[in-house]
This record gives C-alpha cells, structure tokens and sequence, in this order.
C-alpha cells in the first residue's frame, strides 16, 4: 500500500522501490500475540437458530478469554487444529 501512496506522490520507479527496501511492513503481522483471534473456532454455531449465533459467538469469546488468563495455550491450539481439520472435511464431503 504505501508503494502506491508514492507512486501516486509521481516519484520515479527507482527512487521507490529504494525508499520501500528501507520499509517494513510486515511488523503488524510479526508483532502477533500468541492468540490473537477473538473466539475459538468451532463448529456449533451451525446448531443454533440465526438469532442465537451472536450468544454462541460470545459464549466463544468468554471460554477463549478464561483459556488465556489461565494459559492454557496448548488445549487452545489443540482445540483450533482439531475444528479446523474437521471443518475441512465437512466441506470436502
């Protein structure tokens, strides 16, 4: 993004692509917490009536935030691996 802010600035090719070997932008992905998504990945809002998905959804965010403060990183990745491999095979099918 920000090489078009300065090809939009009418600088030269070459003086751009110096200026953006000098920048780094990748730190926001580099800097991520451990866990860093907001609720647990799991299938169960498929059973629950379209008014209640945002009471599953924050159902979620409580059980991630108390797994945090516990740091129970392991059963979290665990967790998420098992959902994810899963909900691959269910759209494979």
């Amino acid at each position: 993004m920000i090489r078009y802010i300065l090809r939009d600035l009418l600088l030269p090719v070459e003086l751009i692509n110096i200026i953006y070997s000098f920048i780094d932008d990748k730190t926001h992905l580099k800097n991520l917490p451990t866990i860093w998504y907001k609720r647990m990945i799991s299938p169960d809002y498929k059973y629950y009536s379209k008014n209640s998905i945002r009471i599953c959804l924050s159902i979620e965010e409580r059980i991630l935030d108390m797994l945090i403060k516990k740091k129970a990183f392991n059963t979290i990745h665990n967790s998420h691996q098992f959902n994810i491999e899963n909900l691959h095979v269910n759209i494979e099918s």
